[in-house]
């Protein structure tokens, strides 16, 4: 029998380190790659969920029948403080300042001194965005990958200006990575004119 087994653990600074290397992987709003939301139809496509609202799975790895992405607005580090001015899932979040300094050190200094493992993102839909689109499920991918060269600095992308395996609907496979997603309790129909805004605090 082994002897003198002892527990190991991951500490925060090392949580922080992934929070840090997912921020500069994704930090690009011009590049191929990108952190983007969608809005998508989900199982039955533009009707109603049967049954009620499913539950969130762990196990899903896409969301099918997407309408569209949209390249993130903003993205900060953050830390959870009773005073801060950002309100994400009723929890209020203070933002962490990044230095512009070459020394990876000085300019995340503030980031590992906090230990930050979380970080606010930001995503609007504005107006003549996908308008009278319906959906009932919200995503967050990260890495997507743009299919076309011409369309990297665009903020918004179809399905199909983004690379995907499959043949059609709902078996599409995109070249990114679903980092969260939520399914709404009904059917939600864009107006012209709608602005909507998404948040999420990704923690690692």
């Amino acid at each position: 029998m082994p002897e003198n087994i002892s527990t190991a653990i991951s500490p925060y600074i090392a949580r922080t380190k992934k929070a840090i290397d997912f921020y500069e992987a994704n930090l690009s709003k011009t590049s191929q790659y990108g952190l983007m939301m969608c809005i998508a139809g989900g199982l039955g496509d533009s009707a109603e969920w049967v049954g009620g609202t499913p539950v969130p799975s762990l196990n899903t790895k896409q969301l099918t029948y997407i309408r569209g992405f949209k390249r993130y607005k903003s993205m900060f580090f953050v830390i959870p403080n009773t005073s801060g001015s950002l309100d994400v899932g009723g929890i209020s979040w203070s933002t962490l300042s990044v230095v512009d300094d070459p020394n990876w050190y000085v300019k995340y200094a503030n980031v590992l001194a906090q230990n930050s493992r979380w970080l606010y993102v930001e995503a609007e839909l504005g107006s003549g965005e996908l308008d009278t689109a319906t959906y009932k499920q919200i995503g967050l991918y990260s890495k997507l990958k743009i299919a076309d060269p011409v369309n990297y600095e665009n903020n918004l992308l179809y399905p199909s200006e983004i690379s995907r395996s499959g043949a059609a609907e709902p078996d599409y496979i995109y070249s990114g990575i679903l980092e969260v997603y939520q399914n709404k309790d009904r059917v939600i129909s864009r107006s012209i004119g709608l602005k909507e805004v998404f948040t999420w605090v990704l923690e690692f």
